[in-house]
């Protein structure tokens, strides 16, 4: 008798009435052994297909872990060379403040200086003195300009660093935005 035999409804109804006891007990013990092989199956089938699924799940989790290790890691990194490069903004703003007002007023001092010197009889008269103070003047200015320059490009720097800092702060806001959003719907 087949699976398919034991739910047959015209089988069950046809249990003749004139049939001896004993057949009919052995046709239902045969259906009940049917059953039982049905449901053995399924069971076999079911614990196979359970014990499939909790391997996968330890696989899953082993999975999370480890990139949960790996996001560690990575935020250490980030957090590391975030402060790396705060710490060199850091400088770079004390350079440019050094520069531009350490360096620059001596040099500021010495240009007025020789502007005063300019206005001196002294200076029209001695075509000497003239010389080394005009080279003098020629060459503070030349340094200034190439001081203003320097401040110029740390400016920049500091300008492009805050830039990329805002930026990125901006991909992170958009990024937990996402991330709630994402967790919502799961």
């Amino acid at each position: 008798m087949s699976y398919v035999e034991v739910f047959r409804a015209d089988l069950i109804d046809n249990l003749r009435v004139n049939d001896h006891p004993l057949v009919n007990v052995v046709e239902v013990i045969v259906r009940l052994m049917s059953l039982l092989q049905i449901f053995l199956t399924y069971k076999n089938q079911y614990d196979s297909e359970q014990s499939r699924l909790c391997r996968a799940n330890e696989g899953l989790e082993k999975a999370h872990y480890q990139i949960a290790a790996y996001n560690k890691n990575l935020e250490r990194l980030v957090d590391s060379r975030t402060e790396t490069i705060q710490n060199l903004n850091k400088k770079l703003i004390e350079y440019t403040y050094f520069n531009s007002h350490k360096t620059r007023a001596p040099l500021a001092r010495i240009q007025g200086l020789l502007h005063i010197m300019k206005l001196k009889p002294t200076y029209k008269e001695d075509e000497d003195l003239r010389k080394v103070v005009d080279l003098t003047y020629n060459n503070s200015l030349e340094l200034d300009n190439i001081i203003k320059q320097f401040s110029a490009l740390l400016e920049m720097e500091i300008s492009k660093s805050h830039e990329k800092a805002e930026h990125k702060q901006r991909m992170l806001a958009v990024e937990e935005d996402s991330t709630v959003m994402y967790k919502r719907s799961v």
